[in-house]
């Protein structure tokens, strides 16, 4: 199943916000980056480096950065935990 991963860190303003507004939609995974080896290593692997920061996860584990029109940029094969929110 596609899902959409969101990068956080600790002391973000923005992504407390974001987390609320999302609650528990199980849509999205929320990845600590701050807590978090798995998603600092997907922040690297991508050039990642700001937050909150949405990434598109198709269901045979690639995970890709979006640009602004919603078009695939970068993809990694990276398998992502076990599909439930952090």
């Amino acid at each position: 199943m596609a899902k959409i991963i969101v990068l956080v860190h600790d002391k973000c303003p923005h992504c407390e916000t974001i987390k609320k507004k999302l609650g528990n939609d199980n849509r999205f995974k929320v990845m600590n980056i701050s807590k978090e080896s798995e998603a600092r290593k997907l922040a690297s692997k991508l050039g990642i480096n700001a937050v909150p920061y949405f990434l598109y996860a198709d269901e045979h584990g690639q995970v890709c950065t979006l640009d602004e029109n919603g078009n695939v940029r970068k993809c990694v094969k990276e398998v992502v935990g076990n599909g439930k929110r952090k």
